[in-house]
């Protein structure tokens, strides 16, 4: 039975927001947990983001708390309150999770069709909601202006507040009517304030405090009550004294400076001379604690919200093993499409959760995979020691977040960050490591197989080519190569086309040459595209590097995007390929013939090796230095009808065994999972 994660508060959307608002967010967590409450937060992941980003620096802080939980989409999950973000995102994303058990949902409506020109309907998304939460959820605009949108739409009237959600601008500065500068104190205050303030210079003359400058904020008694407060809190964590009015004390607990009208001068002579207390730390900070609760609850006090909650605060075993996969950040996608395969066949024993330093990181969810992308040294500009003990702390906080019983490593070279967290959390380790280095690799990263419980070796059809380190030692279990979908899983001829919408009347040649770390990229995919198109008119080049330039003159190419594209690759005649470690294999078990192009710009991995294995066994064509002449030679070459039937008769000759099922196994070996 799957166990239940039992919760007082969940929030669901995207929590990889980069300015104010997941600064906002994080305040927010943090104060519902400094009530004792345990706090979920659900990321979805959603087309907001193009590639992988990573979570905001201040809800990494806040999730360090004992009561603060990330929740996988796939939990179950039982709570009192749920807050859904983002609603413009939210139909997109919930079919990524389960259905929560919830007494009441809130949608915090902060996007405007009109102002923010976010376009969606938002009738559909409730309708959505309530199918999925199985109760109504009550909308929370963040101002007039998504109200009267909201009120405009088909919802029912009572499913949108009369009350504002409350939108705290921490640390931010805050918007003012005047600004008044007298010797070395800055006052920003409501117009309606100015000359209460200005009289209290004039009656004290010029004030100094001491120590230095003093900036101060007055609050307008006179105004909206969540105004107030909401300005008044982002002033003082932006650096601010704070005055507010009397009411305050009672209204949010307020313990810092008042005034009431008739007394501005004096509480501003106060607080600029030192008398009145700062209205920072604790009580600022259960002030704003207890205005959010207020609003999620309806609580009157923070008394009323720090309660027990009804439910237990059982997480429950888990029903199955966590095995989080681990990739480095390589000059394409090798690592991350090889643990995928060994996922896909892990998933029926075990919950895979991806956490990888590759941008590429997004396309597991193509197989429902949740996932966390950790940028690299390169990608954060940071020394690499720097980074290390940064990634150390990432991942042992996944390892805590998600349990996990295994950490499955793909790279050459283990990082120092992953070998401390994996020490210091005493979970299994697994690394998968690929042969074909290049000779001149020191072995010395070799030594750091002894840190694993196991060491596993994808198969490479060019093995007998290998000339690199990892052919000097025997620590590893040698696997079939292993892709990431298998060859019974490849569509029809027709089908494939018909699901790449690809004319099925003309001859195709797939243009794929990596992930765009070869150099002159676009270069060479046009001289092999202008190539394929000399063929003749019944030849058609299939690209999937985009753009291509109009000036290259290979603007007739028909652009596809899909993963995995092994899947479809019966769609073509032949490939022109790049020699990684994916392509290689899935071209080869599929069959397809191909002109191999090698990156002579990989660090490790030895393409050259595998271009000319091929080459060498009847399994393709090898340009290591594409000219118009080599390239419009291979092209010519592989147009022949003959050729490529030799070329498929030769492939049909290699093992269509996927590693991936005995890496799988392996693995499940050593959790003590029974893999059938």
């Amino acid at each position: 039975m799957t166990p239940v994660t039992e919760l007082d508060v969940l929030q669901i959307g995207e929590f990889r927001f980069a300015g104010g608002s997941g600064r906002r967010l994080a305040e927010e967590v943090e104060a519902l947990s400094d009530l004792g409450l345990r706090v979920g937060l659900m990321a979805l992941n959603t087309s907001r983001f193009k590639r992988g980003t990573p979570w905001h620096r201040r809800i990494l802080e806040v999730l360090k708390r004992p009561n603060v939980f990330v929740v996988e989409p796939t939990a179950t999950v039982a709570t009192d309150l749920t807050v859904l973000r983002h609603p413009a995102l939210l139909a997109e994303a919930l079919p990524q999770s389960r259905r929560i058990r919830t007494d009441r949902a809130l949608v915090v409506a902060n996007q405007s069709r009109v102002i923010d020109g976010i376009d969606y309907d938002a009738t559909q998304v409730h309708e959505a909601l309530t199918a999925w939460l199985g109760i109504p959820p009550t909308w929370m605009p963040i101002d007039g202006h998504v109200r009267d949108e909201l009120l405009l739409s088909r919802i029912d009237r009572r499913a949108t507040s009369d009350a504002d959600w409350i939108q705290l601008p921490w640390r931010e500065e805050p918007e003012s009517v005047l600004a008044y500068e007298a010797e070395g104190l800055s006052i920003f205050c409501p117009e309606v304030l100015a000359d209460q303030v200005r009289a209290s210079m004039d009656a004290h003359g010029p004030l100094q405090a001491d120590g230095g400058d003093v900036r101060l904020w007055v609050g307008d008694g006179a105004a909206d009550a969540s105004s107030t407060w909401r300005a008044a809190l982002g002033a003082a964590h932006a650096g601010f004294r704070v005055i507010l009015p009397a009411r305050a004390v009672d209204e949010i607990g307020w313990t810092g400076p008042t005034y009431s009208h008739r007394g501005i001068a004096e509480a501003v002579a106060d607080v600029v001379s030192g008398v009145a207390p700062s209205p920072v730390g604790r009580a600022l900070h259960d002030a704003y604690a207890r205005d959010l609760v207020h609003y999620l609850y309806g609580f009157g006090s923070l008394r009323d919200a720090g309660r027990p909650s009804p439910r237990a605060a059982t997480r429950g075993q888990r029903a199955r093993p966590v095995v989080l996969f681990v990739t480095s950040n390589g000059a394409g996608m090798g690592h991350l499409t090889r643990e995928l395969g060994i996922a896909r066949a892990l998933a029926p024993f075990a919950d895979p959760v991806f956490v990888s330093l590759s941008q590429g990181v997004p396309v597991v969810r193509t197989f429902g995979f949740p996932y966390e992308y950790v940028p690299f040294t390169s990608a954060l500009h940071a020394p690499a020691d720097q980074w290390n003990r940064y990634f150390r702390e990432r991942l042992k906080r996944a390892i805590e977040t998600y349990d996990a019983a295994c950490v499955v490593f793909d790279g050459v070279w283990p990082y120092g960050g992953l070998i401390q967290a994996v020490k210091a959390t005493g979970v299994r380790s697994v690394w998968v490591r690929r042969g074909m280095w290049k000779p001149h690799i020191s072995p010395d990263q070799l030594r750091t197989a002894s840190r694993f419980d196991l060491v596993i070796e994808p198969g490479d059809f060019a093995a007998s080519m290998d000339r690199g380190a990892t052919t000097t030692v025997s620590d590893a279990l040698r696997v079939e190569p292993i892709t990431v979908v298998s060859s019974g899983e490849l569509l029809g001829r027709d089908e494939a086309r018909q699901a790449l919408n690809l004319p099925r009347e003309n001859k195709l040649a797939l243009v794929t040459l990596g992930a765009g770390n070869i150099n002159n990229i676009v270069d060479m995919q046009g001289l092999f595209v202008r190539a394929v198109q000399g063929l003749g008119p019944e030849w058609r080049a299939v690209v999937t590097t985009p753009p291509i330039a109009d000036s290259s003159g290979v603007d007739e190419a028909i652009e596809v995007s899909a993963f995995p594209l092994a899947r479809y690759a019966m769609a073509f005649d032949f490939a022109v390929s790049a020699t990684g470690y994916n392509s290689y294999h899935e071209w080869l078990i599929a069959g397809l013939p191909a002109i191999w192009v090698p990156n002579h710009d990989t660090i490790t991995d030895d393409q050259d090796a595998r271009a000319e294995f091929a080459e060498r066994e009847g399994l393709g064509l090898n340009v290591p230095e594409p000219t118009v002449a080599s390239v419009g030679e291979a092209v010519r070459t592989m147009g022949s009808t003959e050729v490529r039937q030799k070329i498929g008769q030769r492939a049909e000759d290699l093992p269509r065994t996927n590693g991936a099922t005995r890496a799988a196994a392996a693995i499940a070996e050593l959790l003590g999972v029974h893999a059938g």
